[in-house]
């Protein structure tokens, strides 16, 4: 699944590529891959534009201009491509977000364990599913805050999105 380290990434692709830029229409291969009911997903998306992007964790908040926030978060393949032409679409883009410009931001997603949703803001997503502060911006006594009343192995508390979002096998494996 990628973590804070990934998704940093896929938020600076984001911004560099799809900010300021006016949805034309979306397209949906998997209907699954969609908490919101596709219909819905169009009617706040379209004729909007991605004006900034938040990462908390493992998530990517794209704000529009619009009254709804794009939630993206990555499953374990997920990835975003950036391209034009249709037949320049690919393999595993199963949600594309089209632009007036001519291009297309693709949500890969091979596996398909990631999705997409959207929320009111980013706040109350943040705190829908009792996401933390991202581990970058945790501060110790907000830490230890989390730790005072635990009482079982660090590495799965620190892998708890609930406590520092962001973290997963891969960073809490990582040796100092």
């Amino acid at each position: 699944m990628p973590e804070l380290p990934e998704v940093a990434t896929y938020k600076t692709y984001f911004d560099s590529t799809s900010l300021h830029q006016k949805i034309t229409d979306i397209d949906c291969a998997d209907e699954r891959l969609l908490k919101k009911d596709f219909d819905e997903m169009r009617e706040a998306l379209i004729g909007q534009r991605f004006v900034s992007t938040e990462r908390i964790g493992k998530y990517l908040f794209a704000k529009t201009s619009g009254e709804k926030v794009l939630v993206l978060h990555f499953g374990m393949t997920g990835n975003l491509q950036y391209y034009k032409g249709a037949e320049s679409r690919p393999r595993f883009a199963h949600i594309v977000y089209s632009f007036d410009n001519g291009f297309h931001l693709g949500f890969l997603n091979k596996r398909k364990f990631g999705w997409n949703d959207l929320a009111d803001s980013v706040e109350s997503y943040q705190q829908k599913v009792g996401l933390s502060t991202d581990a970058s911006k945790l501060t110790l006594e907000e830490f230890k805050a989390s730790l005072s009343n635990r009482r079982t192995y660090i590495k799965p508390v620190i892998m708890d999105q609930s406590v520092a979002a962001g973290m997963g096998n891969w960073l809490t494996d990582e040796e100092i």
